[in-house]
């Protein structure tokens, strides 16, 4: 090809490409005239009555209910179609869970085939909902006030939980916190108070020898015994849990550790728990004495042991003691003991022992941490300052999401623990008054 037949080849594909790229020119339009519209007039305001305007809302209303519905309508239908999986091996299966029906859906049904005309009565506090429409609405309120589980109305009854929490009740550490007892901080595991013996006097004549009369030594030992109590609780509770349920653990933790050192110090076999006070002190049987007889020549042998049985005597019985003393009168049909006159003076007082201790003229304290054998219990009359409760570790609790296999199970381990011990240092000191019939 010569060149200038190459050069016009070129030349018209040049032109027919920017003819391609260029844009048409629009043809010239003449722009019309523009004419001012005419002024339009105002429509005619209109006014409407009570009745109309309560017709227009009652329209609106529905069709909003209308629009609600069917919205409500269109999110559950898609929320019940099953999920779309894809078939690869990276893909992790997708579980959904059923939704239920929701109470307000079957409100505005019942709202729209009602036409809005729901009317609460509020006669009382346990008046039904009252309402016009047709069947089908009231079949859907029924429904939503039905207490059963197996229809449909139980699905929309919320479970409530109180605020009020049914606390468990433990005994008190009466004896551990007896006012009167001496407290003694334990530096070490062990503590050993030394004791001396009696000595004896006697009349020399003149220029005589004296006869020795050298008291034996003897000595008390206390070994700080450990009591604990432990709570593993799921961390899915202390989170969820309304009222918070970790106030709860560790009170009833708390009230489960006095009540367990109570029994011990009353009446604990020893071993890894203390020796309770009834196995060191004085027995007596109760026979046929009344509870005031009982007490009074309990607090008589104090004396005759030399023990000064003061004001520092402390009496101890279960509840059954008490109500048998407070039922107790001076004949078959004398007055009760514990007044002059019933009408004059509270059998029962807000500490229900207290009668009794006026009569005595000592504290009386109530206990369950004594212990029934068919029908009977101990009186325990003691003096205060010969008991030695021994605090080796006051009460400690401790929280922990790590202890042990806490942390693989997702727990909170709450543990309690105190270490101590008791002794009574003389064997008159605790007048235990056995057998006492609670008939």
């Amino acid at each position: 090809m010569e060149k200038s037949e190459l050069d016009a080849l070129v030349n018209e594909r040049v032109d027919a490409a920017v003819k391609a790229i260029t844009p048409a020119v629009p043809p010239e339009v003449e722009t019309p005239v523009t004419e001012t519209p005419a002024p339009v007039e105002a429509p005619a305001a209109k006014s409407y009555s009570q009745d109309e305007v309560d017709a227009l809302m009652r329209n609106i209303a529905a069709e909003a209910a209308d629009v609600a519905a069917k919205a409500f309508e269109t999110r559950l239908r898609i929320s019940q179609r099953p999920p779309v999986i894809m078939a690869t091996k990276s893909m992790p299966a997708v579980i959904t869970r059923q939704p239920k029906y929701h109470p307000f859906y079957w409100a505005v049904k019942a709202a729209q085939e009602t036409g809005g005309k729901i009317v609460f009565n509020l006669a009382d506090r346990d008046a039904e909902m009252q309402f016009d429409g047709t069947q089908a609405a009231v079949k859907a309120f029924k429904a939503m006030a039905s207490a059963s589980g197996s229809n449909l109305g139980g699905d929309f009854i919320p479970t409530i939980l109180s605020g009020v929490v049914i606390d468990n009740l433990y005994a008190d550490d009466v004896l551990g916190n007896l006012d009167g007892v001496m407290r003694l901080p334990m530096p070490g595991l062990t503590v050993e108070m030394p004791g001396i013996g009696a000595f004896t006097a006697q009349w020399t004549a003149e220029n005589a020898t004296i006869t020795s009369s050298d008291a034996s030594t003897n000595k008390r030992t206390m070994t700080a015994k450990k009591l604990t109590a432990l709570a593993k609780v799921p961390n899915e509770l202390l989170a969820d849990s309304n009222p918070a349920i970790e106030t709860f653990i560790q009170r009833g933790l708390r009230g489960a550790i006095g009540a367990a050192r109570n029994i011990a110090f009353i009446r604990g076999a020893g071993g890894d728990a203390p020796t309770g006070i009834t196995s060191t002190g004085a027995s007596t049987a109760a026979g046929s004495d009344n509870f005031y007889d009982a007490v009074i020549q309990a607090v008589s042998r104090m004396y005759v042991a030399e023990i000064p049985a003061d004001g520092s005597v402390r009496v101890l019985i279960r509840p059954e003691v008490a109500s048998k003393a407070l039922r107790t009168r001076a004949g078959t049909d004398g007055d009760y003991l514990v007044g002059n006159a019933p009408v004059n003076q509270a059998l029962v007082t807000p500490g229900f022992i207290a009668p009794l201790s006026n009569r005595l003229g000592l504290p009386v304290y109530q206990t369950t941490g004594i212990e029934v054998d068919t029908g009977s219990s101990d009186i325990l009359v003691i003096h205060a300052p010969s008991i030695v409760v021994g605090d080796r570790q006051t009460l400690e609790i401790q929280v922990s999401k790590d202890a042990g296999t806490a942390f693989a199970d997702d727990q909170t381990w709450i543990r309690a623990i105190t270490r101590g011990d008791i002794e009574n240092l003389r064997t008159a000191a605790v007048q235990v008054v056995t057998d006492f019939s609670h008939s």
